[in-house]
């Protein structure tokens, strides 16, 4: 997601997501804290096309890249808050002059749009961790926050490499430290495979040239497709 500043921000997402979750990364980035826009819109770079907001994300922009583009309210939308403002404005208790009508407060389409985008975010990163898609959205409406896919991942592969406890004669030690090991590594692969949408043979590949560390593995695999996307 390249930014107005031009920075940049990146994110993985599911197809059937709304294309709210990306406008709402763009706003809680350093560029949507500092700048707290009015509006934002979304256009993807190639094919180049305009996201609507109630519109899903598609397995076609997988490795889009989404410009964002700040809106700016033009006077009518001003002067629209401003008589909303004075109509919310309770009658003064005593025959004083009353105070003028306060200035528009714009903080509450910001906020209203945050709420919505923040809500897809949080509803998304719910259903990533496991829940159905009618719980995500109730949590993230009464404001709970999703625990980080990082974390999500770390308890699925602790569970996928946890041994299962057997009955049986126990293995002897050497066996059940070979078993162990390739479970742990293929956990690693599928992980990355999962965030980068790679193929099993390049997550291996990806994961041996970097010492087996995900997070290294993952950085790169996403810096080559950046740069592959300025040069173009």
């Amino acid at each position: 997601i390249k930014l107005p500043d031009g920075s940049r921000v990146q994110g993985c997402f599911t197809a059937g997501a709304p294309v709210a979750a990306l406008a709402a990364v763009a706003l809680r980035s350093a560029w949507g804290e500092a700048n707290r826009p009015w509006g934002v819109r979304l256009r993807e770079r190639h094919p180049p096309r305009v996201l609507q907001e109630g519109q899903a994300i598609s397995q076609d922009m997988h490795r889009s890249v989404v410009i964002v583009l700040e809106e700016v309210p033009d006077e009518s939308a001003l002067e629209a808050e401003t008589q909303a403002s004075a109509t919310l404005t309770p009658p003064p208790a005593s025959a004083e002059v009353p105070p003028p009508p306060p200035m528009p407060v714009l903080e509450r389409n910001v906020s209203e749009l945050q709420r919505r985008t923040l809500e897809a975010f949080e509803a998304h990163a719910f259903e990533l961790a496991g829940m159905e898609s009618q719980e995500a959205m109730e949590r993230a409406r009464r404001g709970e926050v999703a625990p980080p896919p990082s974390s999500v991942a770390q308890r699925r592969g602790a569970s996928a490499a946890r041994p299962v406890a057997s009955p049986a004669a126990p293995q002897r030690p050497e066996l059940q430290r070979t078993v162990s090991q390739e479970e742990r590594r293929e956990s690693q692969i599928q992980r990355v495979m999962d965030i980068t949408g790679m193929l099993h043979d390049e997550a291996l590949q990806a994961l041996q040239d970097h010492d087996w560390s995900e997070e290294a593995a993952i950085n790169a695999h996403f810096d080559a497709f950046m740069a592959e996307s300025d040069s173009d």
